[in-house]
């Protein structure tokens, strides 16, 4: 909230507003606030949940007096996020968007309430998280042993937690307010604290058209977020192995040599092009076209260059940039539970 001296000024003989004759202070002890903003959240940050599930077996085989065997396996089963009462929301990259004519792109909501995915979660569970540990251990004779080893683990990213990705879903859009109260005419008040705040919609708002634009009467879209049904369960996976040579120089003294090395895979990382929003880049052939409004002359301009192009919609109000997008309706999509390519991270020793 903001406190003004405008709301105890004086006028001139003329109308004119004499800001400087009041007093902020004063204004504050009438309790008449020249502006505030009200941000309410329906969503409780602490209510997800991750559930995870895990099976553990080994034993260990001498099969030899100078030979034995480490054999184990485990089996994750790491759930998606959920939430406690299904408050939060993502973007369905196929459902229709009333506000802008039915283009490919609106946002549903987790549950079973109005314009709902009826899931807990549009992101499948990934049931092959297998991690299998293999180690063996030979005497070549008494002062000489080999040993190697070889394992399979997962960790946490995007949708089945961890620091980064969705620690909270996809987003909480739909679940907040953020109602602004401004002076009508700079000198009257906003409204007196001892009335209350003024009435305003509360969330939450089920409504698929959120932070749709780039339309007459909309204005700039806003930004969205994504889940990746397909990937955003897989966790990160690590596969670690090593082998080494000991040797007994003497009674007290061992040498020894290990080479280690490990690979990461679904790490992680920026989201793919079309879930990012990105535009293609068989379009940067257009040049400053790009950043120019989307006109008749500005769009078969850029029609001479690349054919075929146009409106994605009727009504598109921005640059031909934002017409070419896969989702024109944003101003930008983000995958908070995407997974890299197989090969993210290997570190040899």
């Amino acid at each position: 909230m903001a406190f003004s001296n405008a709301q105890t000024a004086g006028f001139s003989s003329t109308g004119t507003l004499l800001t400087a004759t009041g007093n902020a202070y004063a204004s504050f002890l009438l309790g008449d606030l020249n502006a505030t903003n009200v941000v309410e959240d329906s969503q409780v940050a602490t209510s997800g949940r991750f559930y995870t599930y895990a099976f553990w077996a080994q034993d260990d085989f001498k099969l030899r007096p100078n030979l034995t065997l480490n054999l184990g396996l485990r089996y994750d089963i790491m759930k998606p996020y959920t939430e406690v009462y299904d408050r939060w929301s993502f973007l369905d990259p196929n459902l229709p968007n009333p506000a802008v004519g039915g283009y490919p792109g609106a946002i549903v909501f987790a549950g079973d309430g109005v314009n709902s995915c009826h899931c807990r979660t549009p992101i499948k569970t990934y049931h092959r998280a297998l991690g299998p540990r293999v180690g063996v251990a030979y005497s070549l004779n008494d002062r000489t042993v080999v040993r190697a080893a070889y394992g399979i683990n997962y960790s946490r990213r995007g949708a089945v937690g961890g620091r980064a990705g969705a620690r909270n879903g996809t987003g909480a859009l739909g679940f907040s307010a953020n109602a602004s109260f401004p002076s009508a005419n700079t000198f009257d008040p906003a409204y007196n604290w001892n009335n209350g705040v003024p009435p305003y919609p509360a969330p939450p708002f089920f409504d698929p058209t959120l932070n749709a634009g780039f339309v007459a009467g909309r204005g700039t879209g806003g930004g969205v977020t994504y889940g990746d049904p397909e990937i955003g369960g897989r966790p990160p996976r690590y596969q670690n192995w090593n082998a080494g040579l000991q040797y007994a120089l003497a009674r007290t003294l061992t040498l020894g040599a290990t080479y280690a090395a490990s690979r990461g895979d679904f790490l992680g990382g920026s989201g793919r092009g079309l879930f990012s929003n990105q535009l293609d880049p068989r379009y940067l052939v257009l040049g400053n076209l790009l950043t120019q409004q989307a006109t008749p002359a500005t769009i078969a301009a850029a029609q001479a260059i690349v054919s075929g192009i146009g409106l994605p919609y009727a009504g598109f109000s921005g640059t031909i940039a934002q017409m070419l997008r896969p989702f024109p309706q944003y101003s930008g999509v983000t995958d908070v539970c995407c997974c890299g390519g197989w090969l993210v991270g290997r570190t040899p020793r």
